[in-house]
C-alpha cells in the first residue's frame, strides 16, 4: 500500500457482513490460504515418507548393533563353556593347568578384546571355608585370602583368573558373592543352569584410568558334569544347601562393556554408524546410572561422576533385547537435529519453498486485481465514519453535563453548548459574538488574567478555579479548563474551555470542616476546636502580656431533668442554656461545650478576679432564668475560674485548675447561695466567692 491510500482500518467502521464487496477483499487471503493448504499436503506427504525412511535406517541399524553384540556375548558363552568342559574334565584343576588352557583358548580366539578375563570362582559350602584356605596354602599359594572379610552362610571365592596381570590379580579370592548384583546373577545362572549376565557394576580391576561400566557373565559348573536346572528360590537360611550340594562353581568372564561393544561394532558395515549416536542400558530405563555405552557421531562418550557424557538421544528410536537373562536398551539416532526424526528431509523443504512462492505469486496477482476496487470502497467507508463522528461529536457537546465554550483569540464567543447556558443563565443568542468578560466577578485582580493569558501563550493550556458572575447577579465558583486549538501551522484557532460549578462541594466541605469543630447540638466549639483558641489566645497573651482566663460551667440538676422529662427536652435546655450564655459574653469570647452539661468559656483579655466573679454571677442568673419545659425543676451552674498567668502556663493545666475549681464550688455550695471559685496557683484550693446579696 502506498502512502497517498487511506487507511484501510477504517473499514473496520462497518461490520463485514454488510460490505458489499466482502468477497474480494477477503479473496486474496482465501487464495493464499488454499495455496498453503496444498502446499502443506505436499510437504506432509513428503515427511511421511521421511519420518518411514527415518525410521526403517535406525531399526536397520539398531538391528545391526543388537546382532553384533549378541554375537559378542555368544563368543564369551563360547570361551566360559570351554572352561566348564574343562572342569567336567578334570577333577581338580590347578593353577598351571588352567593358565595353559587359557593360553591355548587366547591363540585361538580371533578379539578378545573387552574381556578382562576368564576365571573361576568356587563355590564354599558353609564351615568349609579354614579347610578350604589350608588346602590353598598347601598348594603354595600361602597369600590367598577371601575377601571381604565377615562371617556368612556361604562364601565365593575367585581361585583362578586369567591373564594374570596386575589388574587381574587384584580380584583373586574377591567373594562376589557378597555383593547383591553379582550375587542375583550367579544364583540365575545356578538355578538355571544357563549363561546369566549381571547388572551394571564397577569391576574390582578398574583404577581411576578410563573407568568403564562392567558387567560379569556367569556359567555354573556341576560336579556330575550336567547343567542342572534347580526349581524353587534358594534361601541360604533355608535349603539353600540342598538346591546348592552339586555346584562346584562358576566359569564367569569380567567384561568391560566400552571396549567390548566397540569391539563388537567393528564388523559392522552400516554406512550411517559413523554419524549415528547410540546408547546401551541395562535395564528398560535409559537412565544415567544404567549406561554401559553411549558414542556420538563416531565419538565414544565416557560418563563422567556428575551423569555427563551421555549423549543427547531426544530423538532416539528404542528398542529392547535379552542376553544372558537380563534386559538390555539400545536407542539409536541418526544424526543431531530434530529434523530427520520429524521427517524434514531436503525434499520437503523445497516442497515448501517453491510451494510458499507460489502461494505468494497467486496472492499478490488477487490482491493487485481487487485493490482498486477496494480503494473506492475504503474512501466511502472513511467518509461515512467521518459524517459519525461528526454527529457524536456533535451529541457529546451537547449532551455534556460540563459547560463548553469555543472563543476566537479575542475570547469572543463563537459556540457554547446547553450546559453553559443553565450555568450562566444567558441564552446561547444572548452570549454569541460576546467576550467572555461578560461573566468578570471583579473578585480577581489584573495579575490573575495576566498569568492566564500567559499559560494559554506559552503552554497552550490553563487549568484552575475562577469566580464568575451570572446573569442574575450571583457569584458561583467554577472550575474552568481552557485549551488553545492550533493547525497543523502551530497557527491559533480558537480556545475551547469547560467549565464546572464547584461552589455546593465547596460549601459541603465548609459545613464538614464545622461539624468538625463544633457541637452538633448547640453549635458552640467544641473541645477540640475550643484547645487550638486556648493555644492561639495563650500564644498571643504571652507575646503582649495579656491575661486570659478560663471558666469552666457544669449545671446543676441537669440529671434529674434528663431522667424525668427525657433526653429530648434535656437537648432542647442544652440549646437554650447556650444561646442564654452566649448573650453576655463578648464577641472576643469563646463559648465552648465541653459535653454533656459542661461548658467552658475561654476569654482571651480577662480584666481582674472581681471582674470575672462579676461575670460570673451574671452567667448564673441566665442559666437560672425560668424555663417552661422543665416544670418547676431547679437548674443552676458551679463555676470554676482559672487566669493565666496566674494560676498556669499552658492550655492544660489552665484547664485542669478550671475544673478543678468547679468542682471546688460544688462542694462549698450552700443553700441557694452562689458558687463560683476560683483557683489558686497550687492546684489544691480554690477560693469561694458568695453571690451578693
Amino acid at each position: 500500500m502506498t502512502d497517498s491510500e487511506p487507511p484501510l482500518e477504517a473499514t473496520s467502521e462497518v461490520p463485514f457482513w454488510r460490505q458489499r464487496h466482502f468477497v474480494y477483499q477477503v479473496l486474496p487471503q482465501v487464495v493464499f490460504s488454499l495455496s498453503l493448504l496444498l502446499t502443506a499436503v505436499a510437504v506432509e506427504s513428503a515427511r511421511q515418507r521421511g519420518i518411514k525412511e527415518h525410521l526403517r535406517l535406525e531399526k536397520a541399524l539398531a538391528d545391526d548393533i543388537r546382532d553384533a553384540v549378541e554375537r559378542r556375548f555368544e563368543v564369551n558363552t563360547a570361551l566360559l563353556s570351554s572352561v566348564v568342559g574343562l572342569f567336567n574334565a578334570s577333577e581338580d584343576v590347578e593353577r598351571q593347568e588352567f593358565q595353559s588352557f587359557f593360553r591355548e583358548i587366547a591363540g585361538t580366539a580371533t578379539n578378545l578384546r573387552g574381556i578382562q578375563g576368564v576365571g573361576f570362582s568356587r563355590l564354599i559350602p558353609e564351615g568349609q571355608l579354614k579347610p578350604f584356605l589350608n588346602s590353598m596354602r598347601s598348594k603354595g599359594r600361602s597369600d590367598f585370602r577371601v575377601f571381604p572379610e565377615g562371617r556368612r552362610q556361604i562364601y565365593t571365592t575367585i581361585e583362578f583368573l586369567q591373564p594374570s596381570d596386575w589388574r587381574n590379580e587384584r580380584a583373586v579370592g574377591y567373594d562376589m558373592y557378597s555383593n547383591p548384583v553379582r550375587r542375583e546373577a550367579m544364583k540365575r545362572a545356578a538355578l538355571t543352569g544357563l549363561p546369566s549376565l549381571s547388572g551394571r557394576v564397577k569391576l574390582l580391576q578398574e583404577n581411576s584410568d578410563d573407568v568403564q561400566a562392567g558387567e560379569l557373565l556367569y556359567l555354573p559348573i556341576f560336579r556330575d558334569g550336567s547343567r542342572m536346572h534347580v526349581k524353587g528360590v534358594f534361601s541360604p537360611a533355608g535349603r539353600g544347601d540342598a538346591a546348592f550340594k552339586d555346584l562346584l562353581g562358576w566359569a564367569y568372564s569380567p567384561l568391560r562393556m566400552a571396549d567390548l561393544v566397540q569391539a563388537a561394532l567393528v564388523p559392522i558395515r552400516n554406512p550411517y554408524l559413523r554419524r549415528a549416536s547410540f546408547a546401551l542400558y541395562d535395564g528398560s530405563l535409559a537412565t544415567p546410572s544404567e549406561l554401559l555405552f553411549s558414542q556420538s557421531a563416531g565419538r565414544v562418550l565416557t560418563q563422567q561422576a556428575d551423569g555427563s557424557g551421555t549423549p543427547d538421544l531426544k530423538y532416539a528410536s528404542f528398542s529392547r533385547f535379552n542376553v544372558g537373562g537380563r534386559t538390555f536398551l539400545l536407542g539409536v539416532q541418526l544424526g543431531r537435529t530434530s529434523g530427520q526424526f520429524w521427517g524434514l528431509n531436503a525434499i520437503a523443504w523445497i516442497t515448501l519453498a517453491i510451494g510458499v512462492v507460489f502461494s505468494s505469486a497467486i496472492c499478490g496477482i488477487t490482491w493487485l486485481l481487487v485493490r482498486n476496487h477496494r480503494l473506492v470502497l475504503n474512501q466511502l467507508t472513511i467518509s461515512q465514519a467521518r459524517n459519525r463522528e461528526r454527529a457524536l461529536a456533535a451529541t457529546v457537546f451537547e449532551q455534556s453535563s460540563y459547560g463548553i465554550t469555543i472563543t476566537d483569540s479575542d475570547a469572543r464567543l463563537i459556540s457554547c453548548n446547553q450546559a453553559f447556558s443553565q450555568l450562566t443563565g444567558y441564552s446561547r443568542q444572548e452570549l454569541l459574538g460576546q467576550n467572555m468578560s461578560i461573566l468578570k466577578s471583579n473578585r480577581h485582580d489584573k495579575a490573575f488574567f495576566r498569568q492566564l493569558w500567559e499559560c494559554l501563550q506559552h503552554q497552550g493550556r490553563w487549568e484552575g478555579e475562577i469566580w464568575n458572575r451570572l446573569k442574575n447577579g450571583e457569584l458561583r465558583r467554577h472550575e474552568l479548563t481552557i485549551k488553545a486549538v492550533c493547525n497543523d501551522g502551530e497557527q491559533l484557532i480558537c480556545y475551547v474551555g469547560m467549565l464546572h460549578d464547584i461552589s455546593d462541594r465547596y460549601r459541603q466541605e465548609a459545613e464538614i470542616r464545622f461539624q468538625a469543630r463544633h457541637d452538633y447540638l448547640t453549635g458552640l466549639p467544641n473541645r477540640a476546636e475550643l484547645i487550638v483558641q486556648m493555644d492561639q489566645a495563650l500564644a498571643r497573651a504571652k507575646r503582649y502580656g495579656l491575661r486570659v482566663a478560663l471558666v469552666f460551667l457544669d449545671l446543676d440538676g441537669f440529671k434529674p431533668i434528663n431522667d424525668q422529662l427525657g433526653h429530648a427536652t434535656g437537648d432542647r435546655v442544652l440549646k437554650t442554656v447556650a444561646a442564654r450564655l452566649q448573650l453576655v459574653i463578648r464577641e472576643s469570647d469563646t463559648l465552648a461545650r465541653q459535653g454533656g452539661d459542661e461548658f467552658v468559656l475561654l476569654i482571651p483579655q480577662a480584666s481582674d478576679q472581681n471582674g470575672l466573679i462579676t461575670l460570673a454571677h451574671k452567667l448564673q442568673e441566665q442559666v437560672e432564668l425560668p424555663i417552661p419545659e422543665l416544670e418547676g425543676l431547679p437548674l443552676s451552674v458551679s463555676i470554676g475560674i482559672a487566669l493565666f498567668p496566674d494560676h498556669a502556663a499552658s492550655a492544660e493545666q489552665l484547664l485542669h485548675l478550671a475544673d478543678q475549681a468547679m468542682y471546688q464550688a460544688k462542694q462549698q455550695r450552700q443553700g441557694s447561695s452562689g458558687h463560683v471559685a476560683i483557683a489558686t496557683p497550687d492546684a489544691g484550693e480554690a477560693m469561694p466567692s458568695q453571690r451578693p446579696a
